[in-house]
């Protein structure tokens, strides 16, 4: 789809108490005032998997997208770039529920306030993996559980009520039940949701009484109305603007990498490897050092052997590695 145009809202498309699925598809140059390519009403819900939207012009907001309500999830490396507005170049939220995952990007887009994102109102949400190269601070969503309260016994030890409800917090910080005994089958649902190393002993405890602690008022992510993020390392988005490229990318001398283990920091992978470089932003697979010099760890930019030394390899890790031409 290219080249359409709205006098108001979605230059490609318009969604009201209905939905839209686009899958494998490629908008590209459609303007309008409002959601230069796709714009998301109320009561809808939207889903764009493995596709790009680029260089779209919203006069207002939301060069890309806009989101007033329901729902939207943009998944498996969908691309949003080149687009620009006043006001969020890429993705414009004045409400509803917005959900990134899977590798999704916003690059290279315009607007006065939030290039990549601007959020007025509603939910904006990433879960990880990002693209390989990139990162966001981003936290396991969980349920929080007030402090089990069962008490001591006559010795000072917990009694068997609060040390079965301390050794299944975790297990229960993973269930959307709000019964102090989950089900069997919602037990197992929380088991699920661990990391593999935890999952195989949890599930062996399913029978056991798991004293589940009602939840506390503040919570660290929405999983009341999508128990599906539980167990997810996402980042929910602050109500600021986002003028870089989102997911951030790791800054050249760093590695990145595609593991969501290592996408929660600006750390990302750590250094580049010494004997290598990683020369640009986003950097994942790093480079050979240039012959005739020398790249410590942590290397953007390669360092010439000193005068009077020389160098034919590309692995060199130190100056002391080079040469003597004497």
């Amino acid at each position: 789809v290219s080249g359409c145009s709205a006098g108001d809202y979605g230059g490609a498309t318009f969604t009201w108490n209905s939905d839209l699925i686009v899958t494998d598809s490629t908008i590209s140059g459609c303007n309008a005032t409002r959601g230069g390519a796709v714009y998301v009403g109320s009561g809808s819900a939207a889903s764009l998997a493995r596709s790009t939207i680029s260089n779209c012009i919203a006069t207002e907001s939301g060069g890309g997208l806009y989101s007033a309500g329901g729902s939207t999830s943009l998944s498996d490396g969908t691309l949003i770039s080149g687009c620009s507005a006043l006001s969020g170049g890429g993705l414009y939220s004045a409400g509803g529920r917005t959900t990134l995952s899977d590798g999704t990007l916003i690059s290279g887009c315009l607007a006065q306030e939030g290039r990549s994102v601007f959020l007025l109102a509603g939910e904006v949400s990433y879960t990880l993996p990002a693209p390989a190269g990139r990162w966001l601070p981003n936290a396991r969503c969980e349920v929080y559980r007030k402090a089990c309260a069962y008490g001591n016994d006559f010795y000072g030890n917990p009694s068997p009520k609060q040390a079965a409800c301390l050794e299944h917090r975790e297990d229960c910080a993973l269930t959307d039940s709000d019964a102090i005994e989950p089900s069997s089958d919602e037990k197992e649902a929380a088991c699920r949701r661990h990391d593999s190393d935890k999952e195989e002993a949890c599930l062996k405890r399913v029978e056991d009484p798991w004293y589940c602690q009602a939840a506390t008022f503040v919570q660290p992510c929405n999983w009341e109305d999508d128990p599906s993020l539980l167990g997810d390392d996402l980042y929910q988005l602050p109500l600021l603007p986002v003028d870089e490229d989102f997911p951030f990318a790791c800054a050249a001398g760093l590695l990145g990498s595609a593991d969501p283990k290592e996408q929660s920091s600006s750390s990302c992978a750590g250094r580049c490897p010494a004997g290598s470089q990683c020369p640009t932003e986003a950097t994942y697979e790093a480079l050979p050092c240039d012959a005739g010099h020398y790249c410590p760890k942590g290397t953007s930019v390669p360092l010439p052997c000193p005068a009077g030394s020389y160098s034919n390899a590309t692995d060199l890790a130190a100056a002391s590695e080079c040469t003597d031409a004497s």
